[in-house]
């Protein structure tokens, strides 16, 4: 059984509790602790194992060692997604230009610019056009 948790043991505590529920069936939960405070919380969630005493000494080392490696999977997980986080904030706030930048080059500062007066097109009057024809006004009606 303790075979199986070493190497969960070897990066944290485990705290144990067994209880007797009712009649022959015992619960077992097995418990990490948080190492560092901020510690993301789903590395302290608990394995909870109920069964006879019989069913506990034949599959709670599998149930312990397949906890272990999830476990170990987590924390893996956990710390590469943390590891690129950071890296992608790193790399926002290279991309952030400060204002005392100045231009690398006359051709850089005339694109940050925008276009000339003279690369803009003049307005085509078909471009204003009303998109509904007029309505041809009626003549009033005599009497």
């Amino acid at each position: 059984m303790f075979t199986e948790l070493l190497p969960l043991l070897e990066r944290r505590q485990l705290l144990f509790t067994i209880t007797q529920i009712k009649g022959p069936l015992v619960r077992v939960t097995v418990t990490p602790l948080k190492t560092k405070e901020g510690e993301d919380h789903s590395l302290t969630t608990p394995l909870v194992v109920e069964g006879t005493v019989d069913e506990l000494d034949r599959d709670l080392g599998k149930q312990l060692s397949a906890f272990t490696v999830s476990h170990s999977q987590l924390e893996s997980t956990l710390t590469e997604a943390d590891a690129a986080a950071k890296a992608a904030r790193d790399k926002a706030k290279k991309a952030v230009p400060t204002a005392s930048a100045k231009p690398a080059s006359a051709e850089t500062a005339a694109e940050e610019a925008g276009p000339t007066k003279d690369e803009i097109p003049a307005p085509q009057a078909s471009l204003f056009a009303p998109a509904v024809p007029a309505v041809a006004e009626e003549a009033p009606a005599t009497v």
